[in-house]
């Protein structure tokens, strides 16, 4: 195993147990034997074995848990502000929000689904999901996961762009969501060329505030991080992990600056990472909710072609009572049983979390994506 793969080795297995807690970018790793320089986001830098930070973290954090075993769980929820309401008719404003564009909307119906708010010039539909009806535990939620996912594809197969915002996003990250339509109808407040701007590797930290405001699933840490600049401002990111145990490197996140569209960005940040690391090949996922159509997708674009098969089935996640959106890993049943006692040991997961009040929902999967180099 070379040095830069044992680095790698060393990156994945930090990020399993520490999440994105810490910035490795000063990673100079040697050996085992020899400490590296880690950012932790609460504390700043501090040096450590290899070894020792993975059962530890960081002193001050006093991260170190002697028994994972015996360990106590809980569902720890996003910091929301407290003002922040159920909008009464989402859907309604953002129908108003694109007309106030000069674009007509409209209603697209047929024998198998109906889009509320269409776009007939663009065909262009958006589907805005409230959590309750949209989730399995109501009376009048659609009985099966695939749904979601059925409604996409059969829309993708006629050539109809089919976006899905759920509720919470509306919520929680509307202006997000809302840059997010202006530049799928096309009305991006400006336009940034790829020409004009400059690729820079960068850290976890230089990138971390820029995934929290431009990307749905917010910051995530990673092995290698790109940033697309332009006249000195960060516009486009884009971050890789590598996959020590199937030996492959993975794009994980993709961002745009939400008001902004880059022509030629994701094409020129993926060249600069195909030419630092020479790799055989590169996977990654794309949200059929965030976009049906594979042939427009960036990453086709990009070279990548669809796997076979060439979606994943759909993910569910969890939401409470004020549309807090909860990983399902939160509610494994071993988990589910340590915080809530074995009264519950006879039922499964989704009757647990229905009993407890939780929504279960289910997305539309993704497309499964492969870059192989031609050298």
């Amino acid at each position: 195993m070379t040095l830069k793969e044992r680095e790698h080795l060393f990156f994945e297995k930090a990020n399993k147990v520490h999440g994105d807690k810490y910035d490795y970018s000063k990673v100079d790793y040697i050996s085992s034997y020899d400490k590296v320089t880690i950012i932790c986001t609460d504390h700043g830098e501090f040096d450590q074995l290899p070894g020792n930070h993975l059962e530890h973290g960081c002193p001050k954090c006093k991260t170190h848990k002697k028994n994972p075993i015996k360990k106590e769980y809980k569902i720890n929820l996003p910091k929301r502000e407290k003002d922040i309401e159920k909008p009464s008719n989402f859907e309604g404003e953002i129908r108003k929000f694109v007309e106030s564009f000069g674009i007509k909307t409209d209603k697209y119906e047929d024998d198998a689904y109906t889009i509320s708010l269409y776009i007939p010039e663009l065909k262009l539909g958006i589907e805005c999901n409230d959590i309750e009806t949209h989730s399995h535990n109501h009376p009048d939620g659609k009985p099966y996961r695939n749904w979601h996912k059925n409604k996409s594809l059969y829309f993708a197969e006629r050539g109809i762009s089919l976006v899905r915002i759920w509720e919470d996003q509306y919520m929680y990250k509307k202006d997000l969501t809302l840059d997010f339509i202006q530049n799928k109808i096309g009305k991006a407040s400006r336009i940034v060329y790829a020409r004009e701007c400059e690729v820079r590797k960068v850290s976890f930290n230089d990138i971390k505030d820029f995934l929290e405001r431009n990307h749905f699933q917010g910051k995530k840490s990673a092995t290698l991080y790109y940033g697309l600049y332009h006249n000195g401002e960060l516009v486009q990111v884009m971050t890789f992990v590598y996959q020590k145990k199937k030996e492959y490197w993975e794009i994980d996140r993709f961002a745009v600056d939400r008001s902004t569209s880059v022509v030629g960005g994701a094409s020129k940040l993926f060249k600069q990472f195909l030419n630092d690391e020479n790799p055989d090949v590169v996977f990654t996922y794309s949200s059929i909710d965030v976009n049906n159509l594979p042939e427009k997708s960036v990453y086709n674009k990009m070279g990548f072609e669809l796997e076979d098969p060439s979606t994943t089935d759909p993910s569910y996640f969890y939401f409470d009572k004020d549309f807090n959106r909860i990983p399902r890993i939160h509610f494994q049943k071993f988990k589910l049983l340590n915080m809530f006692g074995d009264k519950y040991k006879d039922m499964t997961e989704f009757e647990i979390t229905d009993n407890l009040g939780y929504f279960r929902v289910f997305d539309s999967g993704n497309y499964r994506w492969k870059y192989v180099s031609n050298q």
